[in-house]
């Protein structure tokens, strides 16, 4: 199968945006999204297609001030997935990170989404902090809505 590599500069008004979503609602469908969205239109990809049609992506922010490369969103279509298009795409934030001089990629995954996990530890990647959340309570409640 022939898979196509572009790099998009500026991911407003693409199909990026688009694909991101179906990625998301999917996310979430399975568990391993905790119902929240993060989408920069400025932020930049590199993409896979096949026969014109996008089956990958990593979605990545540059952050000079962090001197690194944040994945915000990795994901590869069914019917495309263990078929090393997610490593192809890895590759080459790595090669986009080195030439820009950065110092690190950085990214995270959802805690029940084991199988990313072990992906990243297999290319290397290591866990440097957990991200703890609380769910502000509403107006007039006592309690955290996410807490009974």
């Amino acid at each position: 199968m022939k898979i196509q590599y572009t790099k998009v500069a500026r991911c407003n008004n693409t199909p990026v945006v688009d694909y991101y979503f179906r990625a998301m609602i999917e996310l979430t469908d399975k568990g391993h999204n905790h119902q929240s969205v993060s989408f920069s239109y400025d932020q930049q990809a590199i993409v896979a297609e096949h026969k014109g049609r996008i089956v990958g992506v990593l979605l990545y922010d540059i952050q000079e001030w962090g001197n690194s490369l944040l994945v915000v969103l990795g994901y590869v279509s069914k019917g495309y997935r263990k078929q090393g298009i997610y490593s192809e795409l890895w590759k080459r934030a790595v090669a986009i990170a080195k030439a820009a001089g950065l110092g690190k990629i950085q990214g995270g995954t959802h805690h029940t989404n084991k199988a990313m996990q072990k992906v990243m530890a297999k290319q290397g990647r290591v866990k440097t902090m957990v991200l703890y959340e609380y769910a502000v309570p509403k107006k007039g409640k006592g309690e955290s809505h996410g807490k009974k």
